[in-house]
């Protein structure tokens, strides 16, 4: 298991490199090489603030660590991996796992229209609809993951530091599991 990347010696030319399930806290030290695919799941990431400039990364998953906060890890994202296709980010403490319904769609709505070139996000398929349903809604989306965008008391954060939802009546607030909530009843 891994805790750094410091003088780890990769193989010349790897295209998919996994990383999953090691004690990375950074990712600072990756080959400088042309990687397609890119899978860190499982280590202890907090940001991607330490990952270089890959031109050639198409598949990106951080599932499984303790990114936090999903506007810097888009940004961060477009900035480094400006050819990314497929990105999994599922099960981190933003995780659409934990999310209402309406919620999950707009943390997806979000991606989506901050990374257009996606093709599939978590492992499902961005599709027409979804990329139209998330033009439309792209002001309430922002103001939703950006709080800053807003001004006055819906722009206040909740004592856990998160964006006050309040103000948004379409969002549920429940204490216990509701199983799969994201299969619907037609759908059993």
């Amino acid at each position: 298991n891994f805790y750094t990347l410091e003088g780890v010696k990769f193989p010349d030319g790897i295209k998919h490199l996994d990383l999953s399930r090691n004690f990375l806290s950074d990712l600072s030290d990756l080959p400088k090489q042309t990687i397609n695919s890119l899978v860190v799941d499982y280590n202890h990431l907090t940001s991607l603030g330490s990952l270089s400039e890959f031109n050639s990364v198409e598949t990106f998953s951080a599932n499984g660590n303790k990114l936090d906060s999903l506007i810097d890890i888009v940004d961060q994202l477009i900035e480094n991996l400006p050819k990314l296709k497929n990105l999994s980010l599922m099960n981190n403490v933003f995780s659409p796992l934990t999310m209402s319904e309406e919620r999950y769609d707009m943390y997806r709505f979000y991606i989506i229209n901050k990374m257009p070139s996606l093709s599939i996000l978590d492992g499902s398929p961005i599709t027409e609809q979804e990329r139209s349903a998330a033009a439309q809604r792209q002001k309430e989306i922002e103001v939703v993951f950006d709080p800053e965008k807003e001004e006055g008391e819906n722009a206040k954060k909740n004592k856990k530091g998160e964006p006050n939802l309040d103000h948004l009546p379409h969002f549920v607030k429940k204490n216990n599991s509701e199983g799969n909530r994201f299969i619907k009843n037609n759908e059993l």
